[in-house]
């Protein structure tokens, strides 16, 4: 009589590694998953997301979530309103040891502004002033944010660009910034907006001055960028 042979030690072996081998393709498998959905989740939400510089020189490595407001506030750093020459230049050297003044000219005085910041900068950066006994004070600008209204809104986004950009040129460590991305995206977002919007003719002015930046913005134009929005947000607020 013949007898079959059964290697049950190595039956269990083989049992063995193969469990071994599903559980770790398994978790391989939720491993790689879970990083897929990860960089998905990402790229569907950049659309919800708009420009705001921290510490990158690089426009699209720099987007924030969007804040759902009523209003977007601005503040501009003053250091004086002087109408002799010597003064000007006097706070103009004070000031440039916190970044780029500029000037505006006025009926009352020429104005001598450190610059133009969000609300929450702005206080930082007048308390290193006050700690530093130089004087200052502060111009106030707020857009309303008027609900379904696509000009207003992208008006405010392409400001706090902008003005989030002269900020991080006019940091001594900070040579230059590329611009455009932000002239990519403002091509794209200002197609949605109505002509027969209220601030139509000021959204025009804004794209026409963000497309007429350099390429590499550097800190020899940070001045005359400031002056084009400092005049803007006076026409916004109606000063």
């Amino acid at each position: 009589m013949k007898y079959t042979r059964y290697d049950i030690k190595r039956k269990k072996n083989n049992n063995f590694i193969f469990g071994i081998t599903l559980i770790s393709t398994l978790i391989f498998a939720l491993i790689i998953g879970t990083l897929i959905s990860k960089i998905i989740f990402k790229n569907s939400s950049l659309n919800e997301k708009i420009f705001k510089i921290d510490n990158s020189t690089n426009v699209s490595n720099a987007i924030t979530e969007k804040e759902e407001k009523n209003s977007l506030k601005f503040i501009g750093i003053q250091g004086g309103l002087f109408s002799q020459s010597e003064n000007i230049q006097q706070s103009k050297n004070i000031l440039s040891n916190y970044g780029i003044p500029f000037t505006v000219t006025e009926e009352k005085g020429t104005r001598v502004i450190l610059g133009i910041y969000s609300e929450e900068k702005a206080l930082n950066i007048i308390k290193i002033l006050n700690e530093n006994n130089i004087d200052n004070s502060k111009i106030n600008f707020e857009i309303n944010l008027i609900k379904n209204d696509a000009c207003d809104e992208v008006i405010a986004e392409l400001l706090n660009a902008e003005i989030n950009i002269l900020n991080e040129v006019s940091n001594k460590d900070t040579k230059s910034i590329k611009t455009n991305d932000l002239k990519a995206w403002c091509e794209e977002n200002t197609k949605k907006v109505d002509n027969k919007s209220k601030n139509f003719t000021i959204l025009n002015e804004i794209k026409t001055n963000i497309n007429g930046m350099p390429n590499e913005l550097g800190k020899d134009k940070v001045s005359e960028y400031y002056v084009f929005i400092y005049n803007t947000l006076k026409k916004l607020n109606g000063k």
